[in-house]
């Protein structure tokens, strides 16, 4: 925690998160894991709920002024708190993190890897469209592990210079893609009245891509699923 004459006293990494959302710039190496990432890693999930909570609110009153509804959420949550529990807040968070942001520290494993993932998406996607099968499906992505697995051993560890270049444009990207994104959990009969939807995703997708960069993926993955896992608990309680 800062306190300074003039400014009002917040945690050392929230003034971090600041100034790396204005200028996002590569760490040239992750905070080590131990007591002080966890306490940062506390105060940046506080960030996110500071954010996520009032914005919740008030998108809440516009949903039920515009009858907007939430079909996902709503056949996510007649499953029953563990189901409910289990995949939003452990198995997506886990996928979505994979996806948007594993490959965001610009390491070429991590780059090939996140191409694997995506072709891996690709197929299963095709074969279920063509209706082959879970046997075929299954064999597919055990193929797949099998070549992420060669990909992770044989690539090498640095960062690519055009990515250290590029690594403005395409965290910002990944945040305003991971935003949207999340614009199928609603009826898409008019996506733009639904994008102040997204804001509490986006500005999510900022501090978890922070957090992955700074301190490596437990960091964003459990601010994900700690932040699902409250906000879940909120809505199966009634709150």
């Amino acid at each position: 925690m800062t306190t300074s004459r003039g400014r009002v006293p917040m945690p050392d990494v929230w003034r971090a998160w600041g100034r790396f959302v204005r200028r996002p710039v590569l760490p040239g190496q992750r905070e080590p894991f131990g007591w002080q990432s966890i306490k940062d890693v506390v105060w940046l999930l506080s960030l996110d709920i500071a954010f996520a909570l009032p914005l919740a609110g008030i998108l809440t009153v516009l949903a039920e002024g515009q009858g907007i509804k939430t079909p996902e959420f709503a056949m996510l949550m007649e499953r029953g708190v563990v189901f409910t529990l289990l995949i939003g807040a452990l198995v997506v968070p886990i996928f979505e993190e994979v996806v948007a942001r594993g490959w965001i520290d610009g390491r070429r494993r991590h780059l090939a890897l996140a191409g694997v993932v995506m072709a891996a998406l690709a197929s299963t996607i095709a074969l279920h469209v063509a209706g082959l099968g879970l046997g075929a499906t299954v064999v597919l992505l055990l193929g797949w592990i099998g070549i992420a697995i060669a990909v992770g051993i044989r690539s090498a560890n640095d960062v690519p210079a055009w990515f250290t270049r590029a690594f403005p444009w395409l965290f910002y990207a990944s945040a305003i893609l991971f935003g949207l994104a999340h614009l199928s959990n609603y009826d898409m009969e008019e996506p733009l009245i639904l994008l102040p939807f997204v804001i509490p995703q986006f500005v999510g997708a900022l501090i978890f891509g922070f957090a992955r960069v700074r301190y490596g993926m437990w960091a964003n993955i459990a601010l994900h699923s700690t932040s699902n896992a409250l906000f879940l608990s909120l809505a199966l309680s009634g709150i």
